[in-house]
């Protein structure tokens, strides 16, 4: 199974999903979608964490990719944290003149370190700094 987190906090992401999810589908691929926004979810009447729910996914479902949907308050909350994903999208809306997750364009180090994941795909308008 292969893991994607995307965050889902503008149209070009929520576009990149529905690619991401029409690809799937015409490939034949087993998809299964979540979009949590606690640390905690409900499964089979039981509050498990996260991780242990994408677990349950891995095993019940069986599904050929997971796309796990991450917002700006969820990772605020530091709910992603201890999971591993294999492919992290990341979008940002580069306006300067709201609050924004992310600084100028630039990924904090401490973006990266929450989000565990193999390859991190981050479109061309992210300018990362070392």
């Amino acid at each position: 199974m292969i893991t994607v987190a995307v965050n889902n906090n503008l149209a070009s992401s929520k576009y990149a999903l529905q690619l991401i999810q029409n690809a799937s589908i015409y490939n034949g691929l087993k998809l299964a979608h979540i979009a949590p926004n606690e640390t905690v979810v409900y499964y089979n009447n039981k509050k498990i964490p996260l991780r242990d729910y994408i677990e349950q996914i891995k095993l019940h479902k069986h599904p050929d990719l997971l796309i796990v949907e991450l917002s700006k308050e969820a990772m605020e909350k530091a709910i992603y944290e201890n999971i591993k994903f294999n492919i992290a999208l990341f979008f940002e809306d580069t306006s300067y003149d709201r609050k924004y997750l992310f600084n100028r364009g630039v990924l904090p180090s401490k973006l990266l370190n929450m989000i565990k994941a193999n390859y991190y795909i981050i479109p061309e308008s992210y300018h990362k700094k070392k």
